[in-house]
């Protein structure tokens, strides 16, 4: 139930009619399947704040989840883009302006409970509060950052 007294199915039907009609949003779906995801992701000691380190540009960032690097989006000067094609395995970046996470080779929005740990650092910058879970999920952050699956096995191949 929202504050506004009304449940989230007809909130998000509401504001999708409304959003349609003006032409102004569309709902987004993220891939929850990306293979470029690291398996091995690790929080950053960046600030959200950190300037593109190519062009100096501090208005629309992003970090590339491989090796933490900050570079612009492909609205600014494409720095990030750029170092997703020339660098392999890099092709996975969160974005400092609403903290979604793209990959550059699925050439979609992802979401993966791996990166969630990152997203929660950036999220706590950002907001001055922890991200809150998902709901209908606990996470479990020693299985996340372990990979572990909901037995406590490891990935299987």
């Amino acid at each position: 139930m929202t504050a506004s007294g009304l449940d989230d199915s007809t909130l998000q039907q509401i504001l999708t009619a409304a959003g349609a009609r003006d032409g102004q949003f569309f709902a987004i779906t993220p891939r929850t399947d990306c293979p470029h995801v690291p398996t091995n992701v690790q929080v950053p000691t960046v600030a959200i704040t950190t300037p593109c380190q190519t062009c100096g540009d501090a208005s629309e960032n992003w970090i590339c989840v491989a090796c933490h690097g900050v570079l612009c989006s492909r609205y600014v000067k494409g720095d990030m883009s750029a170092h997703a094609g020339a660098e392999a395995d890099h092709s996975v970046a969160v974005s400092f302006s609403d903290l979604s996470t793209w990959c550059f080779k699925c050439n979609d929005y992802i979401d993966n409970p791996v990166l969630q740990p990152l997203r929660s650092f950036l999220h706590k910058q950002k907001f001055g509060e922890p991200m809150p879970a998902p709901r209908g999920l606990e996470l479990d952050a020693t299985r996340v950052a372990s990979g572990s699956d909901s037995k406590g096995k490891g990935r299987q191949h």
